[in-house]
């Protein structure tokens, strides 16, 4: 009995092992494939940017300097956008439900009144 309980808690390692490989790689390739999206994003991003300041020179709507910082503000005000997202986000990541309950239980009588 010993050594089938030996050779179950062996296959049960070993199974951890492969489940976390698997994991790993898995986590290696989103992250490439985000790195790989960010890229392609960025690149249509500034697509899109220099064809509407193209647009604008071209028409006579704005001079090239203008339109320029027309863009520079356009692009700050987005990254204002997801900077708040990612911060708002973030405090998710704190887990404060876990951290409210692991903290000792205030006292049901805070002044140390008794009934």
């Amino acid at each position: 009995m010993w050594h089938d309980l030996r050779g179950l808690a062996q296959d049960h390692f070993e199974l951890a092992a492969l489940e976390t490989q698997r994991a790993g790689e898995s986590l290696v390739a989103m992250v490439v494939a985000g790195m790989l999206l960010a890229g392609l994003l960025l690149s249509a991003w500034l697509a899109l940017m220099s064809a509407a300041l193209l647009a604008l020179t071209s028409h006579g709507v704005m001079a090239t300097g203008s339109a320029l910082l027309v863009a520079g503000c356009v692009n700050l005000l987005v990254a204002l956008v997801l900077w708040r997202v990612i911060a708002r986000l973030g405090l998710r990541l704190r887990f404060p439900a876990n951290a409210r309950s692991l903290q000792p239980a205030s006292p049901e009588f805070p002044d140390g009144e008794a009934s």
